[in-house]
């Protein structure tokens, strides 16, 4: 058991290190890879906290996406804002109210009534940053100019020249803090609470467990890591638009959390490297993305369903089972 727990300290602290350290080395466009990858991992690990630790549908979280990253937008453009921490905890609070409301009331609702409010909700937020163009810039979207960060203004420097002196470190440290958190949640009496809710909500409110209590206040801190995300991929990207707060683009952040397996801490974000990977190649050989996505789905719901995290899970069950039986030999 202690060896087992020094070999799991190991694996977690390389993991770190490789994470601060490979993604520079690899040159701009592999950095460039995983900067958008772990953006948006941070999104998938705050949903992953509804749908797959407490088993609700969200249709809707795409909209703390882009309510993140449109305050860090507008506050730049109307009010001439740059300094990065103001953005962030101005994207984070605002997402976390506007969570905190619609929660309130998703909180009361299950399954299938769940899953279409919260879709309401996100074509409602989608709608208003079409339609207020004097100030979000409709469908084309608002231009993002570049930050100060911890003092230095980057004004001067490319995108590319951002991301590789600190940004991309910004990213991973923000990666690394949600990691913690949802660690820390999933393993906490919390975590356990939700779980109950997962298996079986009408139960868990028979024992005396407020389940609309408790799907509330995971579902406003989901939101706040999407609107953190949203926020980090402003700055990344350069420009936001609708596009990213509707409906659609939160299909796409429920799709790794599914590939990479929605039961793991790890599982959203070896889902969203998996899939931008396919993505990649779907590009390349004339593919859209939504026929991979569909034959993606098709795939992990007939033969992987536990998704590549739990197919991980089973080969080290089996190595470590076949070095056990040759040790006893």
């Amino acid at each position: 058991m202690r060896i087992a727990s020094y070999a799991k300290i190991l694996a977690i602290t390389i993991l770190v290190i490789l994470l601060f350290i490979f993604p520079p080395l690899t040159g701009p466009v592999w950095l460039t890879f995983f900067s958008f990858a772990f953006v948006i991992a941070i999104a998938c690990l705050g949903l992953n906290l509804v749908v797959g630790h407490t088993g609700l549908l969200s249709l809707g979280h795409a909209a703390y996406f882009g309510i993140g990253g449109y305050t860090v937008a507008l506050l730049m453009f109307w009010y001439n804002i740059r300094g990065m921490e103001i953005l962030l905890l101005s994207a984070v609070g605002i997402a976390t109210l506007v969570a905190l409301a619609v929660g309130y009331v998703a909180s009361r609702l299950s399954k299938m009534y769940f899953a279409v409010f919260t879709l309401a909700i996100t074509q409602v937020v989608w709608s208003l940053l079409v339609r207020n163009f004097d100030i979000t810039g409709g469908a084309s979207g608002i231009y993002v100019r570049k930050p100060i960060m911890f003092g230095q203004d980057l004004a001067a420097l490319t995108r590319l020249d951002i991301l590789s002196q600190i940004y991309y470190y910004y990213i991973a440290f923000w990666l690394l803090f949600t990691l913690v958190v949802s660690w820390f949640i999933i393993n906490s009496p919390l975590g356990l609470a939700l779980r109950c809710i997962r298996e079986n909500p009408e139960r868990t409110d028979f024992i005396g467990i407020s389940v609309a209590r408790y799907k509330w206040g995971i579902f406003t801190v989901s939101g706040a890591f999407c609107g953190l995300a949203g926020a980090l991929f402003a700055v990344l990207n350069g420009v936001i638009h609708p596009g990213f707060s509707d409906w659609f683009y939160s299909l796409r952040l429920i799709l790794p959390i599914i590939l990479g397996g929605m039961r793991y801490i790890l599982g959203p974000v070896v889902g969203i490297l998996v899939f931008n990977i396919l993505e990649m190649l779907a590009i390349n050989t004339l593919l859209t993305w939504k026929i991979m996505a569909g034959v993606m789905i098709i795939i992990i719901a007939f033969f992987i369903p536990e998704g590549v995290m739990g197919v991980m899970y089973r080969l080290y069950d089996v190595l470590k089972a076949s070095i056990l039986k040759g040790a006893d030999m």
